[in-house]
Formats: structure tokens, sequence, C-alpha cells
């Protein structure tokens, strides 16, 4: 009977019930009643949630023990404080029976592995409604127990839940079961993985001119523009789709049928596109820059997933190793070209870094971040990067002055962040050359003429 006492106790105190001191009777019983509880419904609701087959282990009785030392030594630091240790077992009785409610609903929450847990705000503020709980059963408790003056009884409550906090998840939810690993049936290998190193490289030439013989050869009396878009990240189809949908576009909306060069890091085009490699870049800007007329323009299209220095990553996977593509890196390859006009666009995070190594009074450059700001929309579950979405699918068919254009899709990227709830904003930017200005104001020209004709 005492043992439910303490516990129907510890239930009106945890639900903050009127809960007068005389609900609990302090005992080494009880509390070893509330460990023995409180282990077997750990090794229970980890037997479930663990599947089969799993395995047991012996380090979760030692996390649980630890666990139930730190709440005693926080009884002993909150008696301490209220200046009576000799109160410490009835504290230690009222503090185990109270925090078990706590305790057993945050376990049922952790067993259920609910999906909208997953979301990064509601797991804090959850953490942080539980240390207030925390704190207001200590408080209740040392009130009830010592009925101390104001100060001693915060200092006491908080003296409760600073010894908690020294692991709070790492103790608290400890675990006896863990789901044993199964190895899966082999897998038919991947493109890649049949191709050794040698062959990749011996097929990138190849590929390469075969696509650049493909381009339509420069008009006379004509300002043309060629485009190349990049898409290093191979592990992603995000980026190959990215890279198909702005050559789509460029092609049917700005005239460039025939005209736009793509490079590609996924193994689903291995054997049609050369890579998005800085050595095929340099040969396709090369040859781009020998055969364009000098008032002709470039439009590099850049996206993967970027460093804090403005790199781009370049990452094809099983063991492959590229050269990443700095800032400075893509200038000597622009600069090498000899292409004096050029629209340079990057979509990756902290693209923004970027800007200062490849900006000439010639270039138009806009990215899809600040330069300490994230980019988003890069994952598979994206169709398209936030930034190639607002630009290519909402802005640039409704306007084709390239400024204009940059200028509706960061709006579109700003408010889809603050729908969506981001905890930054990306913040494009965009840089204009002085002289790259009339540039881009023949070219609308053209571009309204042919539409005319």
């Amino acid at each position: 009977m005492t043992l439910l006492k303490n516990l129907k106790g510890g239930f009106r105190l945890a639900f903050m019930l009127r809960c007068p001191r005389e609900a609990f009777a302090p005992s080494w019983h009880s509390i070893i009643f509330i460990l023995l509880i409180s282990v077997t419904a750990i090794f229970l609701t980890d037997a479930i949630t663990a599947g089969h087959p799993k395995y047991f282990d012996i380090d979760g009785v030692q996390k649980g023990l630890i666990y139930f030392a730190l709440l005693f030594i926080a009884a002993y630091a909150a008696a301490l404080l209220s200046a009576d240790t000799s109160k410490t077992q009835i504290l230690a009785t009222v503090l185990y029976n109270g925090l078990f409610f706590p305790w057993l609903l945050f376990l049922i929450l952790n067993m259920g592995k609910l999906e909208w847990l997953a979301a990064e705000n509601i797991a804090d503020n959850l953490q942080t409604i539980h240390w207030v709980w925390v704190f207001l059963i200590a408080f209740r408790a040392v009130e009830m127990v010592f009925d101390p003056e104001p100060l001693r009884q915060m200092l006491a409550s908080g003296a409760v839940v600073l010894v908690l906090c020294v692991s709070p998840t790492y103790f608290y939810f400890y675990n006896f079961w863990y789901p044993r690993y199964v190895p899966a049936e082999p897998a038919e290998p991947s493109p890649l993985e049949k191709l050794t190193h040698e062959e990749l490289f011996q097929m990138q030439d190849g590929l390469l001119q075969k696509e650049l013989a493909a381009l339509e050869p420069p008009r006379e009396n004509h300002r043309d523009v060629y485009g190349v878009v990049f898409g290093s990240f191979g592990f992603q189809d995000v980026f190959m789709r990215e890279v198909n949908f702005v050559s789509e576009r460029l092609a049917a909306l700005y005239g460039m049928e025939g005209r736009v060069l793509r490079l590609v890091n996924n193994e689903e085009t291995l054997n049609e596109l050369p890579l998005a490699i800085a050595m095929n870049l340099r040969a396709a800007l090369a040859h781009l820059g020998r055969i364009m007329k000098k008032d002709d323009v470039l439009l590099l299209y850049l996206t993967s997933h970027g460093g804090e220095d403005g790199t781009l990553s370049v990452w094809m996977g099983y063991g492959s190793s590229f050269l990443q593509l700095r800032p400075e890196l893509l200038a000597e390859i622009l600069e090498e070209s000899g292409i004096q006009n050029r629209i340079l666009m990057i979509s990756a995070c902290y693209s923004g870094a970027a800007i200062d190594a490849l900006k000439t009074d010639y270039t138009l450059m806009m990215t899809a971040a600040a330069k300490d700001r994230e980019s988003y929309g890069c994952g598979d579950d994206s169709e398209l990067t936030y930034f190639a979405d607002a630009y290519f699918k909402q802005a640039f068919p409704k306007e084709r002055d390239w400024v204009k254009a940059f200028a509706k899709a960061k709006e579109f990227v700003t408010q889809r962040e603050q729908t969506e709830g981001m905890p930054h904003h990306s913040n494009p930017q965009i840089f204009i050359g002085e002289n790259i200005e009339p540039v881009l104001a023949a070219l609308l020209q053209e571009r309204q003429a042919d539409k005319q004709d």
C-alpha cells in the first residue's frame, strides 16, 4: 500500500494537483520500486520497438543506474541548499515518484517514433517543456518537504534540474535492446561500379566531342547566347533534373536550341553525357571561346552543394576523386576561354562567396544564396532547387530580362522560405558588371525583334 500511495502522490505532484506532504511515505522500498518499474518499462518497450532480430546491450543497465544515481545526487544537492540534509530520503522519495510520470510520458512519445516529432522545432519545444516540467515538480517537492524561503527554494529546485541536465537524453532514454543488422542480398552493381576509372576517363573525350559537335554554329549579324549547364554532385538526382530542366527552358524560352551543352555527374547519364568536372568544363569553354563571336554571350549555370568559401562540390562516388570547383579555379577556366560576355548563375549554399573571384565588368552574376547563407531544395525530395524553381519555372517564363527575372525570383524564394518556416533566408545575390548592361539590353532587343518576326 505504501508503494501505491507514493506513486499516487507522485501523480498528483507531477500534474500540479493538490498534494500535501502526507501523500508520501518516505522509504527506500519505494525508491527501489520505482527503479524496477522504470527498468521493466524500458526493457519491454525496447523489446517491442527493436523488432526482430535484436540483441541485448548491457550498457542500458549501466545508463539506467547512472540516471537514478544522478537523481539521488540531485535530491541531496537540493537538501543541502535547503540546509537540512537529514530529509534527503524524504525528498528523494517525492522526486522519484513525481518525476516518474514525465519520464513515462516522454518514453511513450519516444517509443512511438511519430513523424511529426522529427521536426527540429517540435523536438526543441518538447525538450523545453520537459525541463520546465521537471523544474516545477522539483519546486513543489522542495516546498513540500522543507517549506524554505523563496530564494533557497529556487536554488534547490534549480539544483535538481542542473544535476539531471548533465546528460539528459543519453541517460534518460537508455536502451536495453537494439535491432540486429542483417546484411541485405547483394544488389546488382551500379553502372559506375561496372566501370574502371580508366574506362570512365577514356569515355570523356568522346562524349564531350559528340556534344560539342552537335552545337549550332554562330549566326552572322546576330548576337548568340551559348549555354553550359553543369550539375556536379552525383549522389542526388535533383541536380541532374535541374540540368535537364534549365537546358530545356533556355532552348524553349530564349531561342538557344542547339546551343546548350550539358555536363552531369549521375550514374544514369554515364554513357550519354560528359561528366561535370573541371577538365570537361575547361575543354568545353575553350571550344566555345574559339567558335563564339566577340559580342556573343556565355551563360554558365552551375548547380551542386557549396562550401562556405564558395567551392562547388564535384563528386561521383565509388572512390572517384575530382578537383573541387573553387571560385579561383572557375575564374581561371573562364579567363583561359577568352569569352568576354558572361552570365554566371550558381545554385548552391554559400554561393555568394564566389562573386568576388568571378566578377568582371562584362559579367552578370546571380547566386542562390549570400556568402554566409545556405540555400534550399538540394535534396532528392525536391524537383528542383528553390532558386532554379523560382527563376526558370516561375520568373523567366514571364520576364526575359535577366536582371528583372532575378528580382522576381528572389521574391519567390523569400516567400517560399517564409511559408515553409525556414530558419534563415538564403538571400540570393546579384552582381551587374558595368559593361555587361548594354550587352544585355541589346540581347533583349534582338529577342523581342525575333519574336515579332
